[in-house]
């Protein structure tokens, strides 16, 4: 049986409790967990980290969620990181600016957590079906 490869995992939200809960969550599955508190250092944070798949809050300080991600998708060297958008912003407006700025899964908060594990698994697999609504 081939070993499972460790999946880094870039975490990104102004908030420090859900930070908190997604490190528990995302480490207690096996991955290995970084953090960035707003848009600018979350691009910081891929350039030094190289994360194989982000999850990322949309409202922020300094440089939002969509603005970052655009950002990355934009960037030849980052544009095929996968990215879990995690929004509270339910709405049409909201999920076809994500759909714009390239994420990849969109998830609504309060997400299941194990909806955040199978889309980060997923999309680092890139071969497994990716649970949740997709944009």
């Amino acid at each position: 049986m081939a070993e499972e490869r460790t999946i880094r995992v870039l975490v990104v939200d102004d908030e420090v409790y859900v930070v908190s809960m997604l490190v528990d969550l995302l480490t207690e599955s096996g991955c290995v967990v970084t953090t960035a508190d707003d848009g600018y250092m979350a691009l910081q944070r891929v350039m030094e980290q190289r994360p194989d798949v982000i999850v990322l809050d949309f409202r922020m300080p300094h440089l939002d969620g969509i603005a970052a991600a655009k950002r990355l998708k934009a960037h030849p060297e980052f544009s095929s990181v996968p990215i879990v958008g995690l929004t509270a912003l339910v709405d049409e407006q909201t999920r076809q600016r994500a759909m714009e700025a390239g994420i990849d899964v969109l998830l609504y908060k309060p997400a299941e957590p194990s909806e955040i594990v199978r889309a980060v698994r997923g999309l680092a697999g890139r071969t497994a079906r990716v649970a949740g609504p997709t944009v």
